[in-house]
């Protein structure tokens, strides 16, 4: 989230520093509060109208809304600890998030308690997550030097920071799911399907770089706040790891594409097997260009933005015009990833370029 992100960037470049996390995490954490109580209670609002919408009961929606203040609260504790690059911790809590889910959803359904037992355990996962969070996060900052040096970013800073990165979120958002709805609008519904498990395949790319990408942020971020130039070198590793498994799946997905999708949705999607190689083209370029997206937040640098919602237009417009088929859609997919991470490299030398290796 664009919490966590912010989060993560501020207490790297804070703990190198010197210091101010302790401050940044209290001052971060009043304004989370008012605003996680703010969206909670717009949610609850909303909640009849949901529902009759929805066709449910109201119970699931209320139980539901608590999850609004417990993931702002949790984003700003795995923020902070992806920033003081904690990923031990980091990864207990994320276990202890599923195994608790898991649990509770199996107990509470077999309860009896059907929808609204399934939300309860969402909420439960979460409240273990933040309580475990909590103490983690109070033992860390209590450390020495963590918290006796007054941060200097004013209130008006952090809130374009936030914004600014908010946005970013978004457009990454988009960027992972607008051609899924593309596909949805022009094909029928028996292609949209299959363009679904198509991406669902192609995806398994961006997730299995996802914590490459995710260790880059505060990594570079601490590196460019001692201002060596280090962590420039942390870019090019990550672009070299991200690479390299982008093609060992290529390879994978193009010399047994049927096995792949046997494996994983049966014999029912045979006739994506064709598109995957290409498809993981498409994914390829877009883990690079999440790659630099993210050491450019480290590095505060923001010109991608209007890059990046270049990049996610010219998807929009070869898919609106090219949608005739699978081929079609994954080919506009693939040339309009192609430039975004052109666009991503031209941003990097252009934004670095007076400054020294």
């Amino acid at each position: 989230t664009a919490l966590s992100m912010l989060m993560a960037r501020e207490s790297a470049h804070h703990n190198e520093q010197g210091g101010g996390v302790r401050q940044l995490f209290v001052r971060m954490s009043k304004y989370s509060m008012i605003g996680a109580v703010g969206l909670w209670a717009i949610f609850l609002l909303f909640v009849p109208f949901v529902s009759e919408y929805l066709q449910i009961p109201t119970l699931p929606i209320y139980i539901f809304s608590l999850l609004l203040p417990l993931t702002v609260l949790g984003a700003l504790q795995s923020g902070t600890l992806q920033g003081l690059q904690e990923f031990f911790f980091l990864s207990k809590q994320g276990v202890l998030g599923t195994i608790v889910k898991l649990a509770a959803s199996v107990a509470l359904v077999a309860a009896g308690f059907s929808v609204a037992g399934v939300m309860g355990a969402l909420v439960l996962a979460s409240v273990c997550g933040l309580v475990y969070g909590f103490f983690v996060t109070r033992s860390l900052l209590v450390r020495p030097g963590s918290g006796n040096v007054q941060i200097s970013s004013q209130t008006q800073t952090m809130f374009r920071i936030f914004g600014s990165i908010l946005l970013t979120t978004f457009l990454l958002t988009l960027l992972s799911n607008v051609d899924v709805l593309l596909a949805k609008h022009y094909l029928s519904p028996e292609l949209a399907g299959h363009y679904s498990a198509l991406s669902t395949v192609g995806k398994i790319l961006i997730y299995g770089v996802g914590a490459f990408i995710t260790v880059l942020l505060p990594m570079a971020a601490a590196a460019y706040a001692r201002g060596e130039g280090e962590e420039r070198k942390m870019l090019w590793l990550s672009l070299g790891t991200v690479a390299s498994a982008s093609l060992a799946a290529f390879v994978v997905f193009s010399v047994f594409p049927q096995l792949t999708i046997s494996l994983l949705f049966g014999g029912r999607y045979l006739d994506i097997a064709q598109h995957l190689g290409t498809f993981t083209i498409a994914m390829a370029c877009i883990a690079l260009a999440t790659t630099f997206i993210n050491y450019f937040v480290a590095t505060r640098n923001t010109s991608f933005v209007y890059l990046l919602g270049i990049g996610i237009a010219a998807e929009v417009a070869l898919i609106a015009l090219y949608h005739d088929s699978l081929g079609a859609i994954t080919l506009s997919l693939v040339l309009s990833s192609a430039l975004l991470l052109l666009l991503m490299i031209w941003n990097y030398f252009v934004a670095y370029r007076k400054r020294p290796v």
